[in-house]
């Protein structure tokens, strides 16, 4: 294949040339420069193709990469997030495994989906033996647990789950 400053001086004598003549044939020798020109210039065409294709293959190569990326990262973010929250909720019921007395400050827990409880999260052990059966049926729900009989069974079950160890059973 000719260097491209050979097919420009080749395209310009031609045009010179091809002026002269003015509608003559062209000699030979300019027919088969016009021809291997027309030639070079079809394959700089097709390479030029193959590296758009070559391109187009890379950029959905890293399109995909991205992708990957971003799925690993939110899936490491829930799953940090997920064990945050159970770490928040293991230390707030270690902290209530202490409570005692009427008097003593419970620990709110956060839900399963990181959520802070309700503003009537009893603050203490008092507020919490004097939760309403209503009060009871919503941070049940609010935490997804299942109890069942009266009141007092709720509320052992919140209890339970806030991680009261005395003074409710």
């Amino acid at each position: 294949m000719a260097p491209q400053s050979e097919c420009a001086d080749a395209a310009t004598r031609f045009h010179k040339i091809a002026g002269e003549h003015d509608g003559a044939p062209m000699p030979a020798w300019a027919q088969q420069m016009v021809h291997q020109q027309q030639q070079s210039m079809q394959q700089i065409d097709q390479r030029l193709d193959q590296m758009d294709r070559r391109i187009q293959q890379m950029d959905d190569g890293m399109q995909q990469f991205q992708q990957n990326i971003t799925d690993q990262l939110t899936q490491f973010h829930q799953n940090t997030t997920d064990q945050l929250v159970l770490i928040q909720q293991e230390i707030a019921k270690s902290r209530n495994s202490s409570v005692v007395r009427p008097g003593d400050a419970l620990v709110s827990l956060p839900n399963q989906n990181g959520h802070n409880p309700p503003a009537f999260f009893p603050r203490n052990l008092k507020e919490l033996l004097a939760l309403s059966g209503t009060n009871c049926n919503t941070l049940l729900a609010f935490y997804e647990l299942q109890a069942q009989g009266g009141v007092e069974s709720r509320r052992l079950a919140l209890a339970i789950f806030f991680g009261v160890r005395r003074h409710m059973y």
